[in-house]
């Protein structure tokens, strides 16, 4: 379970344990945050022991929504199956609210009346891809600047993931700080999850720092409003869709092979194992709808007749390579380090 604790000492306890798992915030003095999970079961522990961090972040202070994730690694190979951590904090520089459970099956409700709500979760397949991310807190920067709190983790369980006989995992801790800065790393934008999708989003000629967040499907422009648009199994894609010279939010969704730009109507075209490869082809100033297909190794560009470039093992890498002002065809071929430009 997760626990937030204390009018000055907060805490919280992530759980995402075998069966149902519970979040929630009890009023008072006390507050306690439940995840919600369930084990798959297990095999031997690991020889090695898996850390668990809350890594070092550092926010403005004054600022909200900020969020932290307590990750592990060293993970076995039966993967990571279920968590039962308490992280406590000072509740006079961080105010949290929000939490999930990461990687792992749970809810979270921060404002359950009476105390921690119950409800099943089910993680179907054990974590095996690191850093596993067990819990997710987002915290408000509510002290002074300059201000700083520990993130001090207790493992209460780990085990691992293999269905049938869970095993508990050794486990080392690495705990958090979250400083609440007057002057955060001026580069400093977005946090872990995020996908970077750069590109000049106000037209002022110059790149600009910009992340999408597949939890919300929110693209994060430094200096420009945000802005929700897609949905977490999407893909981003931004371009120059519409030749104005800015880049347009838009996204790829593979279940459907469709293409979704802001302001411009919704358009069919890949399927859902094709890989999204956007660029100015045919030399117009405008971003084409575009994807390349591993199987045959073929480019399918809306408006210009498919091209075979690339075997399957090869990872496609467009760009205009002969400066013309149109996008090549190129893949980059790992098992010799070649690259194929058409």
């Amino acid at each position: 379970m997760v626990l937030l604790a204390g009018s000055t000492e907060g805490s919280v306890t992530a759980s995402v344990l075998s069966g149902p798992l519970r979040l929630a915030i009890a009023g008072g003095l006390t507050a306690a945050v439940v995840l919600l999970g369930v084990t798959l079961g297990g095999s031997a522990a690991s020889a090695q022991p898996t850390t668990v961090s809350g890594g070092s972040w550092n926010f403005k202070a004054g600022s909200s929504g900020n969020v932290v994730h307590i990750t592990a690694v060293g993970l076995p190979s039966t993967g990571l199956g279920a968590a039962d951590i308490t992280v406590a904090f000072n509740a006079s520089v961080l105010r949290i609210t929000a939490c999930g459970t990461g990687g792992l099956a749970g809810a979270c409700n921060l404002n359950a009346p009476g105390g921690p709500t119950r409800a099943a979760g089910f993680k179907a397949t054990a974590i095996t891809s690191e850093p596993a991310v067990i819990a997710t807190l987002t915290f408000d920067c509510i002290g002074a600047g300059g201000t700083s709190s520990a993130l001090t983790i207790t493992v209460n369980e780990l085990l691992d993931g293999t269905p049938g006989n869970a095993q508990p995992l050794d486990a080392a801790v690495q705990h958090g700080t979250v400083l609440c800065s007057t002057t955060p790393p001026p580069n400093q934008w977005g946090t872990f999850g995020d996908i970077p999708v750069p590109g000049d989003y106000n037209g002022d000629g110059k790149t600009d720092f910009a992340v999408w967040r597949p939890g919300s499907g929110t693209w994060f422009v430094r200096n420009i409003t945000n802005v929700h648009w897609g949905v977490s199994t999407d893909i981003p894609v931004p371009g120059d869709y519409n030749g104005d010279g800015k880049t347009d939010f838009a996204v790829w969704r593979p279940a459907s092979g469709t293409w979704f730009v802001r302001n411009i109507a919704g358009l069919q075209w890949g399927v859902s194992t094709d890989i999204p490869v956007p660029g100015d082809y045919n030399g117009d100033g405008k971003t084409d709808f575009a994807v390349w297909r591993p199987a045959s190794g073929t480019w399918f560009v809306r408006n210009i007749a498919g091209l075979r470039w690339g075997v399957s093992t090869d990872i496609p890498v467009p760009g205009d390579y002969n400066g013309d002002g149109k996008n090549d065809f190129a893949v980059w071929r790992p098992s010799s380090g070649i690259w194929f430009v058409r």
